[in-house]
């Protein structure tokens, strides 16, 4: 599955933030210009993460960038993001492109 980051501006943290729930280890990993950060949107986090069973909040820098997301079984994405900013692009719409 991949995050298709579109424009993501501002500084409202709560736009910045997906929340990423799994009940397996997965992992994301930012491929462009982007980074993941944290709640102050100043940190720069690098381009990998490991999520474990549970909730995660995921912050996203700016930028326009794609992340790469490795599911070990189920995820779940909620929380209040920029309109517009994500789309969740599936395997099977990866395929066919």
């Amino acid at each position: 599955m991949k995050i298709k980051v579109n424009n993501l501006t501002g500084d409202n943290v709560v736009e910045h933030c997906l929340k990423v729930t799994v009940n397996a280890k997965s992992a994301f990993d930012i491929v462009g210009e982007g980074h993941f950060t944290d709640e102050t949107l100043v940190a720069n986090n690098g381009t990998h993460i490991d999520l474990s069973y549970g909730t995660t909040n995921v912050y996203f820098s700016n930028g326009t960038y794609e992340v790469n997301c490795i599911i070990g079984k189920q995820i779940g994405v909620g929380g209040n993001p920029q309109i517009g900013a994500f789309e969740i692009i599936t395997d099977e719409e990866t395929e066919n492109e």
